[in-house]
């Protein structure tokens, strides 16, 4: 009676394949996100205070500077 409950035990915390599948998609998918947000933090931090100023004073030449003085 010991020997099958050890089985069923070794049976049922092996994993399945697709478990398996789903928990390398997972660690893809979370890596991307990971290397998404640093990325946009670099880009949102290299961003300078004076110039946004500067951009939103300005002369505006074509309608696509103003849009991008609202965004500054």
């Amino acid at each position: 009676m010991n020997v099958t409950n050890t089985t069923a035990i070794a049976e049922a915390s092996e994993p399945s394949d697709t478990y398996a599948w789903w928990r390398f998609v997972i660690i893809i998918a979370l890596s991307l996100f990971s290397a998404m947000f640093s990325g946009l933090n670099l880009g949102i931090m290299s961003l300078d205070p004076d110039y946004l100023e500067l951009l939103t004073m300005g002369p505006f030449e074509s309608p696509e500077d103003e849009v991008e003085a609202r965004y500054a």
